[in-house]
């Protein structure tokens, strides 16, 4: 008796969509948000994958390693030698069943987070070619949200994921900096950057992390949640207030003052600015082939010498011992970003400097915090939701509280 033909897995009709979609951008305003593709390397991987996330496929941020692809950070100064091996993250993420098709767009070197730089020119919105997609996962966050993938990796160092998962429609989640490893990825800031995942839905995420990290976990207390008021526009401030009433059912939610959130922006700027023009004078003769836009930037910027940068590492760590206990929450909740996607011809400096402010204090307090879409029409709004006394499995079950989170019983 014949056994049949073999069983075709569910991996390869999965790629075969993804794969067409990329077809189908091609040409197209998003054309550019893939800048590498390895469809034959996929397709043998498709016929053999197995494990917990057997049947979803992802993207990586072309500043993480991917064998046999150049690395290539959105800009001209790169290096394009393939690498040798993935990133450690990347490796991990095929341990456990899913396929990578394809590398994707970034705000060059990563240091932007408009997604408006690079060699591959400026990523568009997934709903509306005239706004940016934010960044720097630029790429990452549209295809996501497009469907073109069911989740990617990316890196925050100031707002990195969460800024675009916000902005275009999908959920973005930075654990702390130990949880996913960052061996193979290229650096941009040392001191603050983190690898981090962008998914189409909550129950993604979730399976991504179960299937890197942890289990889910039960949420079996009640939690002190703080609001934060950041003085966004109505249509965001509308989906924090709908988070917060939906928590309110239960946990214990109250509005916070985040009185040293100023602080911890300023020790961001310096940490960054400093680990940033030491990345630039690495580049030596290269820096030269940087995208016209970032060169502007960088001879606007003034950047601080060895002794604020010292001062500022010092006042890191000392607030990463003592802001939590300020607080007294365990859970805060705010918008990601104070805005939906702005139109690309108005993005100026003080654009970036909203698309940053409220995610960079966590960076410089490296709590877990996920960017996670509020229903409603018009263009996507982002609620942010960061672990204080949390890890980060209870941070994604305070997440399934919320419209548009997908509760699920844990055993």
């Amino acid at each position: 008796m014949g056994t049949g033909p073999p069983r075709r897995r569910r991996a390869e009709p999965a790629l075969e969509r993804s794969l067409a979609y990329f077809d189908a951008l091609a040409g197209t305003p998003w054309g550019n948000l893939v800048v590498a593709r390895r469809d034959d390397e996929a397709r043998a991987e498709a016929a053999v994958a197995a494990g917990p996330l057997e049947g979803l496929v992802a993207a990586v941020k072309d500043n993480i390693d991917v064998a046999s692809l150049p690395t290539r950070l959105g800009s001209d100064a790169s290096d394009d030698r393939p690498a040798g091996v993935d990133a450690a993250v990347v490796a991990a993420v095929r341990r456990v069943g899913a396929v990578i098709a394809a590398k994707t767009h970034l705000h060059e070197l990563g240091a932007g987070v408009s997604g408006l730089v690079g060699r591959d020119g400026p990523a568009r919105h997934p709903l509306d070619p005239e706004r940016i997609t934010g960044g720097s996962s630029s790429g990452a966050a549209a295809l996501v949200a497009l469907g073109a993938a069911d989740f990617a990796l990316g890196t925050d160092t100031g707002a990195s994921v969460r800024a675009p998962a916000a902005l275009c429609g999908c959920v973005g989640f930075v654990p702390r900096q130990d949880r996913l490893p960052r061996h193979g990825v290229t650096p941009l800031n040392p001191t603050l950057d983190r690898v981090g995942v962008l998914a189409r839905d909550l129950r993604t995420m979730r399976r991504v992390w179960t299937a890197l990290a942890d289990p889910p976990v039960p949420l079996d207390r009640p939690l002190r949640i703080g609001v934060v008021a950041t003085g966004a526009e109505p249509a965001v401030a509308l989906g924090v207030a709908a988070a917060a009433r939906a928590l309110d059912a239960r946990h214990e939610v109250t509005q916070l003052r985040f009185g040293r959130a100023d602080e911890l922006r300023s020790i961001y700027r310096v940490v960054s600015a400093f680990e940033f023009a030491r990345l630039v004078d690495g580049q030596g003769e290269r820096a030269a082939l940087l995208q016209p836009e970032l060169r502007t930037l960088l001879d606007a910027t003034r950047f601080p010498g060895e002794g604020e940068y010292a001062e500022a590492l010092v006042a890191l760590a000392s607030a990463r011992t003592t802001v939590a206990e300020e607080l007294g929450v365990d859970v805060l909740l705010l918008s990601t970003v104070p805005v939906t996607a702005p139109r690309a011809a108005g993005v100026d400096r003080a654009v970036h400097a909203r698309l940053l402010a409220d995610c960079t204090p966590f960076s410089v307090l490296d709590w877990p915090a996920l960017s996670i879409p509020a229903p409603g029409p018009g263009l996507p709004v982002g609620v942010q939701l960061v672990g204080v006394r949390i890890d980060e499995a209870e941070l994604l079950a305070v997440a399934a509280l919320l419209p548009g989170g997908v509760p699920e019983v844990v055993s």
